[in-house]
Formats: C-alpha cells, sequence, structure tokens
C-alpha cells in the first residue's frame, strides 16, 4: 500500500495562485477526504499527485519514490473522477478491463479481473450492458470498477459520487469506503460534500486559498478546530464576538455585545483579550422554562425546521445575536413554534475561544 507525500507544491494558472506550498501526508491504507471551498485547489492538487498537470514547485513522492515528471500511466493509480466518460461503444466488461488492455495484459486475463471487480461492486450490473443503458449510479460503479481493475494500490477519487442523487449517493459512499478498505487500497477523495467526507474519511483535509487549514480525523475538526475557519467551515457553529473582563485559573467571563455575559474555560487567555467565542449548536441546550445554572441565556425562538431528523432552531439573544441550536428529533420531541420565549443553556466547557482576527471576523471566515 502507498504512501502519499506532497512537499512544498505550489501552482499558478495565469494570475491565479492555485496552490501556495502545500505539504501534505498521507499514510499506507488511509481514507482521505480533501474539502474546502469552490477554488481551493482542492482538484488541482489531485491532479498534480495524479501526474495529469506539473507543479511549479514542490515535490510529490509516492510509496517513497519522487514521481515529479513521470506519466500518470507509470505511477501506480487510478483514478475516477465526477465526469464518468465510459466508451459508449464498449459494453460494461469491456470499459472496466480497458486499463489492463492497454497495458498489455491478454484478453482472458483482463476480462477475468474485469468481472472480479464488477463482482465486489455495490450495484449489480450485466457486464454485457452499454453505457446508455446504465443508471447513473451503475454507470459511477463501472467508472469505479475500472479505476480498480488496473491493480493499482492507490486510488484518486474527484467528486466520483457527485452526479449520483442523494440515495444513491449516500449508499455508494460506504460501499465506495468497503471496497477500498477490503483491498487494502490508499485513497484521496476530493468532494463538495461535508457529510460524505465525514462519514467515510479516516482523515479528512481542509483547505482555503491554495492553502492546507487543518489536517485530522473527522471528530477532531468538527470538536477541536485550529482555526476559526476550520470552526466555521465544518459543519454549523455560532460565532459571538467579545471581551475577556474578568479571569481565575481557567475560567473566564466574557462580555458580548449590549453586555450579555458568558462563563468559558480559557487557558493561555488573559483579561482584555478580544476574543470569538465559538459555539456548536449540538452543545446547546433550550428550555422552554428558566433553568438554574452558568450561562442561561433567554432569548426568542426565530426558526424552527425539522432536517434530517434533527430539530434546527435559531434564537433571538437579548443582545440581538443569533444562536443556533439543534436537537435529535423524537417521539416525544415536540417543536417549539416561532416567537416563542424560551432558555438556552451553553456548557462553559463547549465554548471554543478564538483570538478575534486582526482582518476582522467576516474576511477570516469568507470562503472567497
Amino acid at each position: 500500500m502507498p504512501r502519499v507525500e506532497v512537499i512544498g507544491v505550489r501552482k499558478r494558472f495565469g494570475d491565479v495562485e492555485a496552490l501556495r506550498g502545500v505539504d501534505l501526508s498521507i499514510e499506507d491504507g488511509e481514507y482521505v477526504c480533501i474539502i474546502g471551498p469552490s477554488g481551493c485547489g482542492k482538484t488541482t492538487l489531485l491532479r498534480i499527485i495524479a501526474g495529469l498537470i506539473p507543479p511549479d514547485e514542490g515535490h510529490v513522492y509516492i510509496d517513497g519514490k519522487l514521481v515529479n515528471g513521470v506519466p500518470p500511466e507509470d505511477r501506480g493509480l487510478g483514478f475516477a473522477f465526477q465526469n464518468i466518460a465510459l466508451f459508449p461503444h464498449m459494453s460494461v466488461l469491456d470499459n472496466v478491463a480497458y486499463g489492463l488492455r492497454v497495458r498489455g495484459k491478454d484478453a482472458s486475463f483482463s476480462k477475468k479481473v474485469a468481472r472480479e471487480m464488477l463482482r465486489i461492486s455495490p450495484i449489480e450490473i450485466s457486464p454485457k450492458a452499454l453505457p446508455r443503458e446504465l443508471s447513473g449510479g451503475a454507470a459511477q460503479a463501472v467508472a469505479i470498477a475500472r479505476a480498480l481493475a488496473t491493480g493499482a494500490k492507490l486510488l484518486l477519487l474527484d467528486e466520483p459520487l457527485g452526479a449520483l442523487d442523494a440515495r444513491v449517493r449516500v449508499s455508494m459512499r460506504y460501499e465506495l469506503r468497503r471496497i477500498v478498505k477490503d483491498l487494502g487500497l490508499t485513497a484521496i477523495h476530493v468532494t463538495h460534500n461535508q457529510a460524505e467526507a465525514m462519514s467515510i474519511a479516516d482523515k479528512v483535509v481542509v483547505m482555503r486559498s491554495g492553502r492546507v487549514m487543518q489536517v485530522g480525523a473527522p471528530r477532531e475538526l468538527f470538536w477541536q478546530p485550529q482555526n476559526l475557519f476550520v470552526a466555521y467551515f465544518v459543519g454549523e457553529i455560532t460565532l459571538l464576538e467579545g471581551y475577556i473582563v474578568e479571569r481565575s485559573e481557567d475560567r473566564c467571563l466574557i462580555e458580548l455585545r449590549e453586555g450579555l455575559q458568558l462563563v468559558s474555560t480559557c487557558p493561555e487567555r488573559a483579561r482584555g483579550d478580544h476574543v470569538v467565542a465559538a459555539i456548536r449548536p449540538e452543545r446547546v441546550k433550550l428550555y422552554a422554562s428558566e433553568v438554574g445554572g452558568e450561562n442561561v441565556l433567554r432569548g426568542k425562538v426565530l426558526s424552527a425546521r425539522v432536517l434530517t431528523g434533527v430539530l434546527r432552531y435559531e434564537v433571538l439573544l437579548e443582545n440581538g445575536e443569533t444562536l443556533l441550536v439543534k436537537e435529535i428529533l423524537t417521539h416525544a420531541k415536540r417543536r417549539v413554534l416561532p416567537e416563542t420565549s424560551v432558555w438556552v443553556q451553553i456548557p462553559p466547557q463547549s465554548i471554543l475561544l478564538f483570538d478575534y482576527p486582526s482582518i476582522g471576523l467576516m474576511r477570516e471566515i469568507s470562503l472567497e
């Protein structure tokens, strides 16, 4: 199983600097997803690893070997893209066997391997079918089988499930991971779909403006983001600006706008620090009547929506700021209607504190 290492990779297209000194290590057997806003450089990075475009600076190593200048067919990898591009005049079996045939393997061996790849596919497909006879999910399964049939141990995927409908896409993501793990491959998967990345990746890479912002396990990125951009980009979050007005041991009192106050844990913070309090909606509790304890704030429900088994509230606090709240929908849970007065409670240890950015909060979290 190959290890992939990218060191100091830069790439420019005219006046656009697509990659700005990217360093990235992907270990043997890892399933890695790369996410980020449109134009962040994730597809450019994948294509440089594949050898489809050269880097302007930096080096790419696959299995410890420098592959700068090595053509794609000699890198020992398979790739599948959102643009499925099956050969329309070939059967499914011939499409899957194509990569082996162009590598000089005989027809009987190529078709034997192709049948095996189709056998482990999550969708049952007739080997004799033509591409025009396939559904979107089946066609994508054939494209992935074609990439796997070459025997490559490194699989590169650029939005491989993007053209599928939602239900098929969800089932295919788990089957794709299963196949990769069963075959002992290393996979690098570029996607715009955060739920896809967070549910199947061993490790997620968050990119922005040609740079890697953070690399980590999905849970780490969600609950322990290293910077404001990652906190804002991954999942949903409420960001509240304030100043530390009191501090004792590892706790501090933060004054928000209009004098509203929160208690938070705050190591390495000092009185007077300008901070941003980041609060995941999953950690906030919502009550219909006032409760005791720390960080209980009064508000009014602005909106209440049900999204895939989750109640999502927007609560207007007394200082005019909006706090997001998420609760698991159960049979016993009743939705609180808009305009209802409520109380919310935020556990102090759940608040993530960041220095207020010198360029301003909106520019710091901008997706451009």
